[in-house]
């Protein structure tokens, strides 16, 4: 089973992510499953939970696709 492929750099884009969170983000970007990623990163699957809450707390994102758009800068405020 493929996990971690490569790294994140989210310093070009507009979101915050820690070390963590962008890891969770790359997965879920790829279109792992909540249990999947939390297999992969060896945490339990309410940590991937709690992960993309702060994720989006943190760059005032309602939901993961809102997050999305902000990385890929297509999202209008």
């Amino acid at each position: 089973m493929r996990c971690i492929g490569e790294m994140m750099d989210c310093s070009k884009h507009s979101i915050k992510l820690t070390p963590r969170g962008a890891e969770v983000f790359r997965l879920s970007l790829d279109g792992f499953s909540t249990t999947r990623i939390a297999r992969c990163l060896k945490i339990t699957r309410s940590g991937v939970r709690r992960h993309r809450e702060k994720m989006l707390m943190v760059n005032g994102c309602n939901s993961i696709l809102e997050l999305v758009a902000k990385y890929y800068g297509t999202y209008a405020e």
